[in-house]
């Protein structure tokens, strides 16, 4: 797939899950919390990366579309391709339909349980995420 079919895979299955493309991210606002997604650039290679956030609201009660690196908690998905993590997007080498369900699988593990149960759900799935979190962040969850 080329640049343009591949962003255009990205909205259509962020957009599945709720999410609107708001100055080149893709959000999704709940009362508590702001859930986005972005691409990164690669330096090195014709590909990307997909970075995502949360932001606690409570934690950043100004911020409004915030970028991933300005979240409270961030991280970047990892697609399986052929049995293999993909740490970056080198789309040229992805048929869209293939990409499409790579990326729902991953956003179904990491980003539709905190949608459904609440942040705190992330941690009880991910509990190696528990290392790189802020004491600020540990104190609001009460973990």
């Amino acid at each position: 797939m080329d640049k343009k079919e591949f962003k255009k895979a990205i909205k259509e299955v962020t957009e599945e899950y709720g999410f609107k493309y708001i100055q080149k991210g893709y959000y999704y606002m709940k009362d508590d919390l702001i859930i986005v997604l972005d691409l990164q650039k690669s330096d090195y290679r014709d590909a990307y990366y997909l970075n995502y956030g949360y932001l606690i609201k409570e934690l950043q009660p100004d911020a409004l579309y915030p970028k991933t690196y300005t979240c409270d908690i961030n991280g970047r998905i990892v697609i399986m391709y052929e049995g293999e993590e993909c740490h970056y997007i080198q789309y040229s080498d992805l048929e869209a339909s293939i990409f499409k369900e790579a990326l729902k699988i991953e956003i179904n593990k990491i980003i539709l349980p905190v949608i459904q149960d609440g942040l705190i759900n992330y941690y009880k799935l991910h509990p190696e995420k528990l290392c790189i979190v802020s004491s600020k962040v540990k104190q609001y969850l009460g973990i």
